[in-house]
This record gives C-alpha cells, sequence and structure tokens, in this order.
C-alpha cells in the first residue's frame, strides 16, 4: 500500500480533476478506496459539480483476476458510490445505487443494439453506393454481401455483450441480496436470490451467482423452519 499512498498524496491529489481527466479521477477515487479514507471519497462524490458531470467517469471494469466472474463494465460514479455507502454501513443509499445498476435488463440492452444497427446499415450502404460513383450490380452485390457479413458480426457481438451483462446481473442481484441480509431484510433478499435462480438454472456451475443464490436460499428457509 506504500506505493498506491504516495501515488494518491503526491500525485492524484494534488493534480487538478482537468488534467487527470477520468481515468485519473476514477484511479484517485479508487485508491481512495482501498486505503479506507472514505470521509473524502464521500465528500467528493457527493459534490454537487461532481455529480453533475458523473457520467463524464465513464465505466469500470471488473473482474476477479480468474476468469470464473467478469470482465464486467459498470458505471463508475454509481459503483464508487456503492462501494463508499456499504463500507461505511450506509445499507440504504448502497441498496439504491445497487437498484439503479440493475434497472436496465440486459435483454433490453441487448435489443437496443440491434436496433440501432437494423437503423444504421441500410444507410451505410446508401452512402458508400453514392461515395463510389458507380452504381453497377456487381459492385451492389459485392458491397451488399460485405454489409450482410457485417451485420452477423455486429449482431453476434450484440449477443456477446448481453451473455456478458447477464452474469453481471447476476452478481448484482446476489450483491443486493447480501445487502438486505445484511439491513435484516430476509424476505427482500430471498426475492433477489429467487430472481437470480428465475434467469438461470438452478445450481449452474458456470455461474458462480446460481451456485451462491440457490445456498443463500436453502440457509433462509431451513431457518424458518
Amino acid at each position: 500500500m506504500g506505493l498506491a499512498r504516495l501515488a494518491l498524496d503526491d500525485i492524484l491529489s494534488t493534480t487538478p480533476a482537468v488534467l487527470l481527466g477520468p481515468e485519473g479521477i476514477r484511479l484517485q477515487v479508487r485508491l481512495q478506496l482501498m486505503l479506507g479514507r472514505m470521509d473524502i471519497t464521500r465528500t467528493q462524490l457527493h459534490e454537487p459539480d461532481f455529480q453533475a458531470h458523473k457520467t463524464v467517469l465513464g465505466s469500470v471494469t471488473l473482474s476477479d483476476g480468474g476468469g470464473s466472474a467478469g470482465p464486467y463494465r459498470l458505471r463508475a460514479y454509481e459503483w464508487f458510490l456503492l462501494c463508499q455507502s456499504a463500507a461505511e454501513g450506509d445499507y440504504e443509499e448502497a441498496q439504491t445505487v445497487l437498484q439503479s445498476l440493475l434497472d436496465i435488463p440486459p435483454q433490453q440492452q441487448a435489443a437496443r443494439a440491434v436496433r440501432g444497427l437494423e437503423r444504421e446499415l441500410p444507410r451505410m450502404l446508401a452512402v458508400e453506393l453514392a461515395l463510389s460513383g458507380s452504381f453497377s450490380p456487381v459492385f451492389a452485390l459485392s458491397l451488399a454481401h460485405r454489409q450482410r457479413v457485417e451485420a452477423v458480426l455486429l449482431l453476434r457481438l450484440a449477443s456477446a455483450h448481453a451473455k456478458e451483462q447477464a452474469r453481471a446481473q447476476a452478481d448484482l442481484q446476489v450483491l443486493a441480496g447480501m445487502l438486505a441480509l445484511e439491513r435484516g431484510q430476509s424476505r427482500l433478499a430471498e426475492s433477489y436470490f429467487q430472481r437470480v435462480l428465475s434467469v438461470h438454472r438452478r445450481g449452474d456451475e458456470t455461474l458462480p451467482a446460481a451456485v451462491l443464490a440457490d445456498s443463500y436460499l436453502r440457509i433462509l428457509r431451513a431457518a424458518r423452519r
């Protein structure tokens, strides 16, 4: 932690935000959280100017390093606020922030990507034809074939993105259930765990969130007997 403290105190904290840029600010907040500087982080995240420009922070990429979870891309501001509020025991705010990360289902995100692709491809084809100055049937067919190949590739990417987001959502649902348990809201926690298992096969070894959700549900139900 010595190097992290040195980087934070001597470089990041003394450099204006405009020079740090989004990446530098994300690093600054992450180091503050790692070093347990919750007061500074809370003040920073709740500053009106910081909140007004929170989207500029972009996203953070999370992974367990072993490949069993992630990598996930989450909105940086909300993730930092969730970490700070949970670390300080403000589970009500943590639950609110976590719910905002769960608001857009992965299927809806994929559908948006596909709809955008469907709108763009005809326009792209027309523009390329116009710019080429050639309207021969052979050129048009060749161009249309290339656009179809690109469309297939983009749809595959959208599908992969949806699967990645589904895994992230499952993990966030389990995290929401754990926060609910911390607040003594066992029924609410059970509902979060149930949502995971309603989408993903119970005990699916390829999805750690499903295994955790199943385990928590078994414990909760055994405690009520």
